[in-house]
C-alpha cells in the first residue's frame, strides 16, 4: 500500500507540470547573471516533499555503472555534455538527476522538452520565471535560445527527443526543435558537443506492435506516460538500472555532414541516437511483439522461400495450395509462441525447484555488463554450452533476474512433446529437426524463419554443440544453425551480429546416471510425458551450484575484416571458411568461459592420481596444486568459481559428500586420516567432471606423454623430434579437444614447453630436453600423462581394430559392440589401465578421427581402411603404443 500510495500521490502532484516549459513574457534586464537565467529550468536537488519521498525510495538505488561515469567525466573534459532521453519522461529526469548529484557529473542546467519547476519545493509557485530582452517571444524558439546559451556558456544540458503518443499530447514532435539548435551552435564552434543517450531500463511486459486502447491514455512500455511511468518503476524497480549508448560526437557528424542544411543533419542525428537507444532498450524489453498470425504472414512472404515454394509445386506437380499448407505446417512445428506470462510463471516455480537441489545459481554482473556493451553493437546470438536440458531454464532465468528479455532458443524437436513443448514455446522456444535431409521445403522455412527474428529484433539462442555433451568436454561445433544465421545476417540490414560464447557448469550434473549408461552402450531414452515424471525423484538429491559465466562477444563484421573477407562478395568457399573459423572460435570462448569448479578438480585429482585409497589430505593438496598450475597459465583463458580459492578446503569436502551421496567413492574414516576409494561405476562419472576442464591441461598433457615416450628410446629428447611427434598426436586428437583459434601449433608448443621449465619438470639445453630428477616434480610430470590415458586407448584400441576388420563390411555401430566387449576383457585383464576408456562417444571419436586424416572411409556408416594408408595407420598406432607403455611406467613407478 505504500508504494501505491506514493506513486499515486506523485503521479497527482507532478501531472501539473507535465507540460512543455510555456515561459512568461515578463522580461528581465539583460544584467541577468547567467544562473538566474537557468534557474528552475535544469536539474535540482530541492525537490519537493512528495518527489524526494519517491526519488529516495525507488529511484537513487538504480545502479549507474562505474565506467559510464569515467565516460561522461571524460567528455565533459573534452566538450560539452547533452544528455538525451528517448521520449519525455519525469521519472528518467529524476532518477538522472540523483545519479548526477551522486556521481558529481555535470549538472544539466536546462532540461528541454520538460517541464521541471512542478517538481521543486513548494511546486515552483515562488520561482522567477523571467527572460532578458534577446530571448525570441515565440515559445518554440525561446526553448531553442536557452538550450544554445546553456550550452554556449558551458554547461551540460538534458533533451527528452519525443512525447509520448497519448490522446493529451496529440503529436510526437516539439514545438521546439532541440538537435537543429545544437547543430547550429556546433556549426559556429571549435568545442564539441557530446550527445550522451541515456535509457533507464527495467523488466516490462514488451509492447504490442498493434496499439492497445490502454497505450493512447497511458503511453506505450517503449514511451510511456506519467502515470505508467510511475507505477511501472513502482512495481519493478529492483530491476531497474542504467544504460549508457554510444555518444554522438555532434561536432564529427557536423563535418561529415557538413554539405547538408541543419535540418537534414539534424534529422540523422535524431535518427542515430533514437536508434542506439532502442537497440540498448531491445534487449531489454524486446521488440514490440506481433501475433502469430502477423509473424507467420510476414515469414511467408521471403522471397526465398516463395521461390522455392513455386519450384517444389512444379517439381512434384502439387497445387500451390497444398505446397502452402505444408508450408503453414512446418512454421507451427517450428515456431515459439512467446508469452511473458509463462515467464512469470516459469520464474516463480523455478525459484522454488532450483532452492531445492542447488546451493545457489551464481554469476557475475561483469558477465552481464558485457550483453549490455554487445547489444549496443548489434544483434545478439547467445551461444551457451550443452552439458543438461536445465541449460534452457537456467540461462534464461539468469538473464531474466537482471531484467533481461529472454531470447528465442533453437531447442531439438525431440522436447516437443506434450506439455513441454507447449511451454517451452511460450517461454521463447522454436524447435529444430535433427537433419533436414532431403527436405528443402522444411529447411527453407526454418531459415525464414530465423531470418525473419533476426529482422525483428530478437535476441536469439542455440547450442552449436548440437546436442547435450555427454563427456563433459566441450563438443566439435555444428555448423547448420550457424551458418543460418551468418546468411540471415548477410542478407539484412543489421549493423552488426555479436555471437556471445557462455558456460552452464555444474557441480554436478542431473542426467550424470543416463549419460553413464549411455557411454556405456545403452540404447538413448527418448524424452517424453512418462520420463518426466519418473523424474520427480531428482528433487530429493543435491546438486551443488550452477555457474553461469560469459566470454568475450564475437562481432561478425570484426571476424569479416580479420580473414579479409567482404560482406557483401562473398563466395561459397569464403563463406565455409568463415563459418568453420567463427564456429571453432566461438566453442573455445564456451571452453575460455568454463569454470573451474571443486568437483572438476576433485574429480581430476582422483582419476590422475589411480591409487587405490587416497587420503582427505592428499586430495586437497593436490587440488590446490592444479588449481595453482591454471592460475600460472597466463597465455590461457580460464574461469575460476568464485569464492573456490578462499574456500578450497570446504568446497572439496562438499564435492566428495556428493560423490559420497552417489555411492561412487567409498569413505574410510581411519584413526588418524580419511580415505576415498572408488567404486567401479565412479570412473566413467568422474571423468566426464574431469573433462570439463582437461581443455586446460591437455596441451601440457600430450607434451608430457609423447615426451615420456621418447624419453624410454633416449634420456635426452630433441625439440625437434617431440615437436614433431607432438604435432601428430595434436592431430589425430583435433576432434576431442578444443584448441586456441588464434595461435599457430607452433606457438602453442613452445608456450607448453616454457610453462614445463618454468615448473622445473622438464630441463632444457641447447635444443634438447631431460626429465627432472626431482621425484616430486616428476610425480606431476606423470599426473599429465595419466589424464590423457583414456583417450591413447580409446584410439589405440580403434587404431587396431580398423586393421583386424580390413576387407569385412561391419557397420560402425557392430564395431562399437565389438570393441566395448573387447575393452571390457582387456581391463579385467589388466592390459586395459582405465576403465573410463570404455566410452562410446570417445570410441565414435577416434572412427571419425582417422576418417578425418583420410585413413577411414565411410567412418560414421561402414568404416573401412584406406589400404594405400595402411604403414600411415601404423605409424601412428604405434606411436600411440609407445605413449601408452610410457604411461604404464609411470603408473607402476
Amino acid at each position: 500500500m505504500r508504494a501505491e500510495s506514493i506513486g499515486a500521490g506523485l503521479c497527482f502532484f507532478v501531472c501539473l507540470g507535465y507540460r512543455p516549459i510555456a515561459m512568461s513574457e515578463t522580461q528581465l534586464p539583460a544584467s541577468r547573471s547567467p544562473k538566474d537565467l537557468f534557474a528552475n529550468r535544469g536539474m535540482s536537488s530541492r525537490l519537493n516533499g512528495l518527489v524526494r519521498l519517491f526519488a529516495q525510495r525507488y529511484l537513487d538505488p538504480i545502479p549507474y555503472d562505474d565506467d559510464y561515469c569515467q565516460q561522461i567525466q571524460e567528455l565533459d573534459a573534452k566538450g560539452d555534455v547533452v544528455y538525451v532521453h528517448r521520449a519525455r519522461n519525469v521519472v528518467n529526469h529524476l532518477a538522472l538527476t540523483r545519479v548526477v548529484q551522486g556521481l558529481e557529473l555535470p549538472k544539466a542546467r536546462f532540461v528541454g522538452g520538460l517541464n521541471v519547476r512542478w517538481l521543486r519545493r513548494w511546486f515552483g509557485f515562488f520561482s522567477s520565471r523571467k527572460l532578458p530582452k534577446e530571448c525570441p517571444a515565440d515559445k518554440g524558439k525561446r526553448e531553442e535560445w536557452l538550450l544554445q546559451e546553456c550550452v554556449r556558456q558551458g554547461h551540460a544540458a538534458e533533451l527528452f527527443l519525443r512525447r509520448p503518443l497519448t490522446l493529451v499530447s496529440g503529436k510526437a514532435e516539439f514545438e521546439a526543435r532541440y538537435v537543429e539548435a545544437l547543430v547550429a551552435v556546433q556549426r559556429q564552434r571549435e568545442k564539441p558537443i557530446f550527445l550522451v543517450p541515456h535509457c533507464l531500463v527495467l523488466r516490462s511486459r514488451p509492447s504490442s506492435i498493434e496499439p492497445k486502447p490502454t497505450d493512447l491514455i497511458f503511453g506505450t512500455s517503449g514511451e510511456p506516460g506519467l502515470l505508467r511511468a510511475s507505477f511501472r518503476m513502482v512495481l519493478a524497480h529492483k530491476t531497474a538500472r542504467w544504460e549508457v549508448s554510444k555518444p554522438l560526437n555532434l561536432k564529427a557528424f557536423v563535418e561529415q555532414f557538413q554539405y547538408l542544411d541543419d535540418e537534414k543533419i539534424a534529422r540523422k542525428a535524431r535518427w542515430t541516437l533514437l536508434n542506439h537507444m532502442a537497440r540498448t532498450e531491445r534487449i531489454f524489453h524486446g521488440p514490440a511483439m506481433k501475433s502469430v498470425v502477423r509473424l507467420k504472414t510476414d515469414t511467408l512472404k521471403d522471397a526465398a522461400l516463395q521461390r522455392v515454394m513455386e519450384e517444389q509445386s512444379k517439381k512434384k506437380n502439387q497445387s500451390p495450395k497444398k505446397i502452402r499448407r505444408k508450408v503453414n505446417h512446418y512454421f507451427d512445428e517450428i515456431s515459439a509462441r512467446f508469452d511473458i506470462d509463462v515467464v512469470f510463471l516459469f520464474d516463480r516455480f523455478l525459484r522454488l525447484i532450483w532452492s531445492r537441489i542447488y546451493r545457489g545459481l551464481v554469476y557475475e554482473k561483469s558477465d552481464i555488463q558485457k550483453l549490455h556493451r554487445a547489444a549496443q553493437r548489434g544483434s545478439l546470438v547467445l551461444v551457451p554450452s550443452h552439458r543438461s536440458h536445465v541449460d534452457y531454464l537456467v540461462f534464461s532465468q539468469v538473464l531474466f533476474w537482471e531484467g533481461l528479455l529472454p531470447p528465442h532458443i533453437a531447442a531439438g524437436v525431440n522436447l516437443s512433446f506434450f506439455p513441454v513443448g507447449s511451454l517451452l514455446r511460450r517461454g521463447g522456444a522454436y524447435f529444430i529437426r535433427r537433419s533436414f535431409a532431403g527436405n528443402v521445403l522444411y529447411s527453407t522455412v526454418f531459415k525464414a524463419y530465423v531470418k525473419r527474428l533476426l529482422k525483428e529484433g530478437f535476441t536469439q539462442e542455440f547450442f552449436i554443440e548440437g546436442g547435450r555433451s555427454r563427456t563433459g568436454k566441450t563438443l566439435p561445433p555444428k555448423m547448420g544453425m550457424l551458418g543460418m544465421l551468418v546468411d540471415a545476417f548477410m542478407d539484412s540490414r543489421e549493423q552488426d551480429l555479436l555471437f556471445v560464447p557462455a558456460s552452464i557448469s555444474y557441480e554436478k550434473i542431473v542426467e550424470s546416471r543416463s549419460y553413464v549408461r549411455e557411454l556405456s552402450g545403452a540404447q538413448k531414452e527418448t524424452e517424453s510425458a512418462s520420463g518426466l515424471m519418473k523424474s520427480v525423484g531428482l528433487l530429493k538429491q543435491k546438486y551443488g551450484r550452477v555457474y553461469v559465466t560469459i566470454d568475450e562477444p564475437v562481432s561478425l563484421n570484426e571476424y569479416l575484416d580479420r580473414l579479409g573477407l567482404s560482406r557483401r562478395l562473398l563466395e561459397a568457399e569464403e563463406r565455409r571458411h568463415l563459418i568453420k573459423a567463427l564456429a571453432y572460435h566461438i566453442v573455445y570462448g564456451i571452453n575460455s568461459a568454463t569454470v573451474v569448479t571443486s568437483t572438476s578438480l576433485v574429480a581430476t585429482a582422483l582419476l590422475g592420481l589411480r591409487r587405490k585409497g587416497v587420503s582427505h589430505q592428499d586430495l586437497v593438496q593436490k587440488a590446490r596444486a592444479l588449481l595453482v598450475q591454471v592460475q600460472s597459465q597466463k597465455e590461457i583463458r580460464y574461469r575460476i568459481a568464485p569464492g573456490l580459492e578462499e574456500e578450497l578446503d570446504e568446497r572439496v569436502h562438499q564435492s566428495i559428500q556428493l560423490f559420497v551421496a552417489d555411492g561412487l567413492i567409498e569413505e574410510e574414516d581411519t584413526d588418524s586420516e580419511v580415505f576415498y576409494r572408488l567404486r567401479e561405476k565412479a570412473y566413467l562419472v568422474l571423468d566426464y567432471y574431469k573433462n570439463s576442464t582437461i581443455h586446460l591441461f591437455v596441451s601440457d598433457s600430450i607434451v608430457a606423454t609423447v615426451f615420456l615416450a621418447l624419453e624410454r628410446q633416449s634420456p635426452t629428447v630433441d625439440v625437434s623430434d617431440l615437436r614433431r611427434e607432438v604435432k601428430r598426436l595434436s592431430g589425430l586428437f583435433k576432434i576431442e579437444f578444443i584448441f586456441p583459434t588464434d595461435k599457430p601449433f607452433d606457438e602453442l608448443f613452445n608456450e607448453s614447453i616454457q610453462r614445463m621449465v618454468e615448473r622445473g619438470w622438464l630441463f632444457a639445453s641447447e635444443g634438447n630436453l631431460t626429465k627432472t630428477q626431482d621425484a616430486g616434480l616428476a610425480k606431476d610430470l606423470h599426473f599429465m600423462v595419466v589424464l590423457l590415458l583414456p583417450f591413447v586407448e580409446a584410439y589405440l584400441a580403434v587404431g587396431q581394430k580398423l586393421v583386424d576388420f580390413e576387407g569385412k563390411s561391419e557397420t560402425q555401430k557392430a564395431m562399437l559392440g565389438i570393441l566395448m566387449q573387447s575393452l571390457k576383457s582387456s581391463y579385467f585383464a589388466e592390459t586395459l589401465l582405465a576403465y573410463e576408456t570404455q566410452n562410446e562417444a570417445t570410441l565414435k571419436n577416434a572412427f571419425l578421427a582417422f576418417g578425418e586424416l583420410g585413413l577411414v572411409k565411410s567412418a560414421k556408416a561402414k568404416p573401412q581402411l584406406v589400404p594405400e594408408k595402411r604403414a600411415e595407420l601404423n605409424q601412428l598406432t604405434a606411436l600411440l603404443q609407445e605413449c601408452h607403455a610410457a604411461t604404464r611406467a609411470t603408473l607402476q613407478s
